[in-house]
């Protein structure tokens, strides 16, 4: 059925609703028919008013008995329609105009309003308009005689039948009204319940569920009022982006609820410092934004201090005491900008400029930043260019046996001819390429030329010769580099003992799951694993065995001092001990002298790399110098 033939008020009313309304209603005029009905037979003899009355009461009682959902809107309509004819003919057969059921039809009207539509209210309307005329008509042409032969009996009679009607209409509007008041109430307590969930939607889209903390959006309407403020106070704003540099570490080892946790205890540490200004905002991950209205800058480094000092008290959490290390950044408008995407880049890249992440430090934004910050995508743009017009070169430091002089091996490093700028240092695009992800892409080509020139070397009668490689943590990310390893050793149809993978400490620690999966699967094939800068990470030997490492590289920091300290002595000492106790083939790295390497071999370490035997040479050097050592 179209929407415009249901009844206006199922806007208000529900169909269930709808249904109880009209038979409380049916019942209610079957009590006043039946009530008119016994007045009729007490006052008259039987008459067409009788019979008028009983056919009513007949037909409300069929109304009544098939009342449903789909006959409601017909039977409101017939209901309506039938007691309006209904009071035309009492009022025709009663003094017409004069009639005391004439009183009733605003009784009618105001049911047509609540219990139907405008199809049917509209033309009841007009007709009960033309019947009045017609029963004034009927008055003027004698069509209808008032007479009174009983001036008492007829006052009387007019006194009852009034007040019939009386009590009937207030009888029907006491329902109606009682129900209008039920509806208001109920739509009272939903606007009242939408009103409370547009609320937790608002707070939902405006508040940090952990902290509770406003987030980015409240944040950049502070800023824009405080920014305001600063400048016609001729003052200034700062921008602070807190970072937590540990707070992976302690998810990774205590679990996230305890890193909640601790988020929680610094929001309301934080807020301490603010004295009921409310200019703490809670960043997506574990960054924290504070805006900062001040004087000058010494009042916003006074207050970094303080920041610092909340972040490193250590935290009671639970039965752990838990330390936080973390970095600031500071903008300051409206120097440094005036929008939020301005001084939320420049304090990022004043966090950049703390390198050192195991101490707590703050740092402004300098117009410097924004030049290195430039010159890093510059370089990146170049790496990039680099890859794909082969701008690089493998270079290989040779790996000596310390027993008898002998190359057995190389590690293979990466070197960047840049045209028009020479020779790229590693330590300048390795961390570059590092963090932009194309560690990667340069990580498939050293290997892949490495394992090729392996593959060469063994091709020349020096098939004993192995090749290593160093890998980033950027390199286990996507999980697949078992799988690109075995390809490139197939493609070359090198056995895969004769490559070695390099790994530092803190990048078995950082992810131990991912990546053991993956050492695993390349173990398990043959290739062999290393450890490089043994020594100054964090000296887990757990880790050794559950990743089948079968190289430890005794960082160079150690070799250079082992004739000076008799401390890094004993270190090294004990790192090619315990390698021999474990069956853990042991290398020393920067090897310079004859009395470093004649140290070495007295404490029975097996390798060693370095200056001493040579510098890293290009392949073809690299393969004239193992000839020249005989070591086929």
């Amino acid at each position: 059925m179209s929407n415009r033939f249901l009844p206006d008020n199922n806007l208000l009313f529900d169909a269930n609703r709808r249904i109880s309304q009209l038979r409380t209603l049916l019942r209610l005029i079957l009590l006043i028919v039946s009530s008119l009905l016994a007045t009729y037979f007490i006052q008259y003899d039987f008459n067409q008013i009788h019979i008028a009355l009983i056919s009513t009461i007949f037909v409300l009682s069929l109304f009544y008995v098939f009342l449903t959902l789909d006959t409601s809107s017909i039977i409101s309509g017939m209901l309506i329609w039938g007691l309006t004819i209904l009071i035309l003919f009492l009022a025709w057969h009663n003094g017409g105009l004069y009639a005391s059921a004439i009183t009733a039809l605003p009784c009618i009207l105001m049911l047509a309003i609540i219990s139907t539509n405008r199809v049917v209210f509209i033309p009841l309307v007009l007709f009960i308009l033309l019947a009045i005329y017609a029963l004034g008509y009927a008055h003027v042409f004698g069509l209808i005689a008032f007479k009174s032969t009983d001036q008492i009996e007829f006052v009387w009679r007019k006194a009852f039948d009034i007040s019939v009607v009386l009590f009937s209409f207030s009888l029907v509007m006491s329902f109606i009204t009682k129900d209008i008041s039920s509806l208001l109430f109920n739509l009272s307590q939903q606007n009242e319940t939408l009103l409370n969930e547009k609320n937790e939607a608002i707070k939902l889209g405006n508040y940090d569920d952990l902290t509770e903390l406003p987030n980015e959006r409240l944040c950049l309407e502070g800023l824009e009022s405080l920014i305001t403020i600063a400048q016609k106070k001729g003052t200034i704003l700062a921008f602070i982006t807190l970072d937590i540099h540990n707070y992976k570490d302690i998810c990774s080892s205590l679990g996230h609820s305890q890193g909640d946790l601790v988020l929680k205890e610094l929001a309301v540490r934080l807020l301490v410092l603010f004295n009921g200004q409310p200019y703490l905002y809670r960043f997506p991950g574990n960054e924290f934004v504070i805006l900062r209205p001040a004087i000058d800058y010494e009042e916003v480094s006074v207050f970094a201090e303080q920041i610092l000092q909340a972040l490193t008290s250590p935290f009671m959490i639970r039965e752990y005491e838990i330390e936080l290390l973390g970095a600031i950044g500071v903008a300051i408008a409206p120097f440094d900008g005036d929008s939020m995407e301005l001084l939320r880049k420049k304090s990022h890249l004043a966090l950049y400029k703390i390198k050192d992440k195991k101490t707590c430090e703050y740092h402004f934004y300098d117009e410097d930043l924004e030049s290195i910050e430039s010159n890093k995508y510059q370089m990146i743009k170049a790496l990039k260019l680099a890859l794909e017009n082969d701008e690089f070169e493998l270079y290989f430091q040779p790996k000596v046996d310390l027993s008898n002089g002998k190359i057995i091996g190389a590690e293979a490093l990466i070197r960047w001819h840049r045209p028009n700028h020479g020779m790229v240092p590693p330590d300048v695009f390795i961390g570059l390429a590092e963090e932009s992800g194309l560690i990667v892409d340069l990580t498939k080509w050293v290997a892949k030329n490495a394992i090729q020139a392996c593959k060469g070397w063994h091709s020349a009668d020096l098939n004993h010769l192995s090749v290593a490689i160093n890998l980033s943590a950027v390199d286990f990310r996507r999980g697949n580099l078992p799988q690109t390893i075995f390809k490139m050793l197939n493609n070359a149809c090198l056995s895969t003992h004769y490559l070695e993978l390099e790994l530092t400490e803190s990048m078995i620690i950082d992810d131990q799951s991912h990546v053991q999966s993956q050492i695993l699967e390349l173990h398990t094939k043959g290739v062999m694993l290393a450890i490089d800068d043994f020594g100054t990470g964090y000296s887990n030997l757990g880790y050794l065995s559950r990743f089948n490492v079968t190289t430890l590289k005794i960082d160079q920091s150690f070799i250079k001092r082992m004739n000076d300290t008799q401390h890094d002595y004993l270190i090294v000492k004990a790192i090619i001990q315990l390698g021999q106790s474990l069956g853990i083939s042991i290398v020393a790295e920067g090897v310079e002298d004859q009395e470093n390497a004649e140290l070495l071999k007295q404490l029975n370490c097996q390798y060693g790399q370095g200056y001493y035997w040579s510098k890293p040479l290009k392949n073809e050097d690299f393969i004239q110098l193992v000839k020249k050592h005989n070591v086929i």
